[in-house]
């Protein structure tokens, strides 16, 4: 029996190794993965790895012969305003790129890695689900407007051929955060104690193993040119760090801080961060994402994907066994 080939774009990032953990389960599947500069999370992995670069036409087109089915996942996600144009290229032109090479080679299907970030996830009304408005390529963070458009760019092709599903994750959180992205930074530096104070406010968390199989279900039942939200459920960050407490059975912080006070300290955080040479996850854009509304709704992908989020404990409970497994973080 011929197998189907895959190839992953992103391969080397979170989502993409929670990918590469499930598809390599089913014997079906001939993988590929393509790197640009790094390729260390790929060596584990009995797979072919291409080289090549998302903005780079030609490479794609050599990448993408003979797939099957390309999950388009590379992406730079920020939560700051000074990289907007590397952010921009990679998540629209990129997308691109992408989208014309499965044409050029007759990909039978896209799947699409964008974020909930592509709708406006600040001023929806009851709930927010697939027909809410999307961000505004004029007037959203830079990289909300680059989620927004990378889709554009993907589903305006589809009158030339493209098929193409969209998935729109919320808040990634689980195991096999290799880097880790910034979620994992934030719930390493929280069980570690790192933070005296939290913000009043929380987010939508959904576990990478769960978006990875609602991108694999995506490919199997979506429909073309839809969208798929791939959200957990919201829980604030004091939830997150009694969670965090009780799994760790340490005392995690559970001051919080009005929205308001921490927008006021902005400066002094950005201050110290310059001085020290320290990175920080507070930003103007990450401080307001801490202010969005609960609900944002999986139905649609419930209903026509079969998804199905976990409990939000075992996906804690999993991510710092992930981590004391790997790198024997003392939680």
């Amino acid at each position: 029996m011929k197998k189907l080939n895959i190839l992953i774009t992103g391969a080397n990032g979170f989502v993409g190794q929670n990918l590469l953990h499930l598809l390599s389960k089913d014997k079906a599947y001939y993988l590929k993965a393509l790197y640009h500069h790094n390729s260390e999370n790929l060596k584990k992995w009995n797979i072919e790895k291409i080289k090549g670069d998302v903005l780079n036409l030609e490479s794609l087109k050599n990448a993408f012969k003979n797939v099957d089915v390309v999950f388009h996942l590379a992406s730079i996600i920020s939560i700051d305003c000074d990289d907007t144009e590397i952010v921009w290229r990679t998540n629209v032109e990129g997308a691109a790129n992408v989208a014309e090479a499965a044409l050029f080679c007759k990909v039978k299907r896209v799947v699409h890695m964008s974020s909930i970030h592509a709708f406006d996830i600040y001023h929806f009304e009851d709930f927010l689900n697939e027909q809410s408005p999307k961000s505004s390529i004029d007037k959203s963070f830079p990289y909300d407007a680059s989620k927004a458009a990378g889709e554009l760019e993907m589903l305006k092709r589809l009158e030339k051929g493209l098929d193409v599903v969209v998935v729109n994750p919320t808040g990634i959180i689980g195991p096999f955060d290799v880097a880790p992205s910034l979620n994992g930074d934030f719930l390493i530096k929280l069980a570690k104690r790192k933070y005296p104070f939290l913000i009043r406010g929380g987010f939508d968390w959904v576990d990478s193993r769960d978006v990875a199989k609602g991108a694999l279900l995506a490919y199997k039942k979506g429909k073309k040119g839809e969208n798929y939200i791939l959200s957990g459920r919201y829980a604030s960050f004091k939830e997150i760090s009694k969670h965090v407490s009780q799994i760790g059975k340490i005392r995690t912080s559970y001051l919080t801080i009005p929205y308001l006070f921490a927008l006021l300290s902005l400066p002094l955080v950005k201050f110290f961060s310059l001085i020290t040479g320290k990175t920080t996850n507070f930003s103007y854009q990450s401080l307001n994402t801490t202010q969005i509304k609960k609900n944002i709704s999986s139905l649609k992908a419930q209903q026509e994907l079969g998804y199905r989020p976990r409990d939000l404990v075992y996906t804690l409970k999993d991510f710092y066994a992930f981590l004391s497994q790997s790198q024997s973080n003392d939680i």
